[in-house]
């Protein structure tokens, strides 16, 4: 009996359906089944392509990390103010908590899930925590360049102070945090800021 041709799928897609299981459920309580059947490959088609289950939630963070970099870029640096663009970036970052399908950050759900006991994913989610970081400190550095930001700021530091508090509004907010302190965390965040600008 000759075997029929392996199942062809589009590999980002499927990639794009796993990382949104495991942002949406975390990992353990994500299994192979409702992976496979969500994805719409095949148990083996999955362990040919991604490995297992755990080499599959790597490479899902890869791909949310990919698409968080480019979409926080499209608003951290877009042309004209930096400063603007921090305010833009503090809106929607804002907006999101405050949506139907709110899921929070699935680095930040994968870190406080796994991190202090996976050290593979605890280095991948470090990796992509810099990234993010490195973003916000070249559009802060675009503020002092353009006069908008005293030259004494320290921008390394002013950035993963920014990303931690995201990073604490998405846990808050999955914590049961109410529109109103939420608001409070992103204006304290904006008036932090506002204490830097060139005078």
């Amino acid at each position: 009996m000759t075997r029929g041709r392996p199942q062809e799928f589009d590999r980002e897609t499927a990639l794009g359906k796993a990382m949104d299981l495991f942002w949406s459920h975390g990992y353990e309580a994500t299994g192979m089944q409702a992976l496979t059947e969500h994805m719409g490959i095949s148990r083996q088609s999955l362990y040919n392509t991604f490995g297992d289950k755990h080499s599959l939630l790597k490479e899902a963070i890869g791909h949310y990390n990919r698409q968080l970099c480019s979409y926080w870029s499209e608003i951290l640096l877009a042309t004209g103010s930096p400063l603007k663009n921090m305010d833009r970036f503090f809106e929607v970052m804002e907006s999101y908590t405050q949506t139907k399908d709110f899921r929070g950050c699935l680095m930040a759900n994968t870190a406080l899930e796994m991190g202090n006991r996976d050290p593979a994913i605890q280095k991948l989610l470090k990796k992509g925590g810099a990234q993010l970081d490195k973003l916000i400190e070249e559009t802060l550095n675009k503020a002092v360049q353009n006069g908008e930001l005293e030259n004494a700021v320290d921008t390394s530091s002013m950035a993963r102070f920014i990303i931690n508090n995201i990073r604490g509004v998405m846990v808050t907010k999955k914590g049961g945090g109410s529109k109103g302190e939420i608001g409070d965390i992103f204006n304290s965040l904006r008036m932090h800021l506002r204490q830097f600008q060139a005078k």
